[in-house]
């Protein structure tokens, strides 16, 4: 299972590499998952669009469906043991999960109940 991270409010990528190094260290412990920073493709036919040498996606391949609520919980110690200052977005098929960095204890639960809703079928069929 495909799903991207990204950090709003990040330009230097400094927050996204800390996230980065975190999930590595935590595929060490319980996620089993290939990471990897990647950085946007420019629009297509834009002449003058470049892509830079900045990464700002985190790429997970995700080995089943639960780890996707672990994710979400991967991020919420993070954010935690960090000062964030960027809002998190995780996507998968086109669904957002958000994550705000001043987020009150209803917002997270929100955003663990979005991952979780990403394990269904987009279309709702299963």
């Amino acid at each position: 299972m495909d799903v991207q991270l990204r950090l709003l409010d990040d330009p230097d990528g400094d927050e996204l590499k800390q996230l980065y190094d975190w999930l590595l260290a935590q595929r060490e412990l319980d996620l089993d998952a290939e990471i990897s920073l990647r950085g946007e493709l420019p629009p297509a036919g834009d002449p003058e669009s470049t892509m830079g040498d900045a990464f700002d996606i985190i790429q997970l391949v995700l080995e089943s469906v639960f780890q996707l609520t672990s994710l979400g919980f991967i991020i919420i110690e993070f954010r935690r043991a960090r000062r964030p200052r960027s809002h998190v977005i995780v996507e998968r098929d086109g669904r957002r999960a958000t994550l705000r960095p001043d987020a009150n204890p209803e917002e997270v639960e929100t955003f663990l109940r979005d991952l979780e809703a990403m394990n269904e079928p987009p279309d709702g069929t299963t």
